[in-house]
């Protein structure tokens, strides 16, 4: 994953004066500060037009002058073939040009060309060099990449205690796939005391943003009663989750469910529902078992 342009979040943060045409003038005379924020403010569209190609113009003026902020994003322009033809050579030079003065975004986006081998020789150990310069400096997805690197030896010797410190740092910072991982290495007691309690913590934050994995880890935990408290509710709940992303594999499970527990929502009706809705995917065998539990209802 290429980290994006530092706007529209950044943008705001960094445009000092918020008029244009003061803005425009400073830029004209030349000032790297007003071009690097004029050309944030047309990429963005902030008090002018959104306009790639003025956006480019401005941020190479900057980037020339050698503005760090200005390099990252013209790398990027060119990484994703923003306003320019796509090309990973030049998104490498600079991106290599802003993360020498220390700029976390182009050391992540410098490592990640470096694990695909996109405008540049494939390389792991340098890859491993800028996410780790990157993640010093808080950035959450060199953290997350790290973790990975170390988790399965990509690299470096495979070491669960510092994928574990990695995952968690990123975690925190709200990056969905680092606390699904980290809650894996809490249910597996890798890296770290097996915690089953901390598990279900990561796997419920990792869910909540939609990831299928955390979903149906939940919802199996607490279908078999592994590790948690047996829970039809809550399994009936991750489970139907998961299936609305697409996946069918637990229908099964979500059959049992709601013809075994009596009702996961309190009642027999609740479940008759919930078998309804397994029905409606256009399975037979479970629109079978929905008419031939109604028959029992009725």
């Amino acid at each position: 994953m290429i980290a994006g342009l530092t706007i529209p979040a950044i943008a705001e943060d960094s445009i000092l004066i918020r008029d244009f045409t003061t803005i425009e003038s400073l830029a004209q005379q030349g000032n790297a500060i007003a071009q690097y924020n004029l050309g944030l403010m047309y990429a963005a569209g902030l008090d002018v037009e959104q306009d790639n190609i003025r956006a480019f113009e401005w941020l190479n003026k900057s980037a020339n002058q050698g503005l760090a902020e200005a390099q990252y994003n013209i790398g990027v322009m060119y990484d994703k073939g923003i306003a320019v033809p796509q090309n990973h050579e030049k998104a490498f030079a600079y991106y290599s040009k802003s993360a020498k003065q220390g700029y976390s975004r182009a050391q992540y986006n410098l490592g990640t060309l470096y694990s695909t081998g996109e405008g540049v020789v494939q390389n792991d150990i340098n890859a491993l060099k800028y996410w780790q310069q990157a993640a010093e400096q808080n950035n959450k997805l060199a953290q997350f990449n790290l973790g990975i690197a170390y988790a399965n030896a990509k690299g470096v010797p495979k070491n669960n205690t510092t994928a574990f410190k990695w995952y968690q740092k990123s975690a925190e910072q709200g990056v969905v796939g680092a606390q699904f991982n980290l809650g894996v290495l809490y249910q597996q007691g890798q890296g770290v005391p097996k915690n089953n309690i901390k598990a279900v913590e990561w796997f419920e934050k990792s869910a909540k943003q939609g990831m299928a994995e955390a979903q149906f880890n939940l919802g199996y935990m607490y279908y078999k009663g592994e590790d948690v408290k047996l829970d039809y509710s809550k399994a009936a709940y991750w489970f139907e989750s998961y299936s609305q992303l697409g996946y069918q594999d637990v229908q099964n499970e979500l059959a049992k469910i709601y013809i075994l527990s009596d009702g996961v929502y309190g009642d027999r009706e609740g479940g008759l529902a919930g078998l309804k809705r397994i029905c409606d995917t256009g399975v037979q065998k479970y629109c079978d078992m929905y008419t031939e539990w109604s028959q029992k209802i009725d």
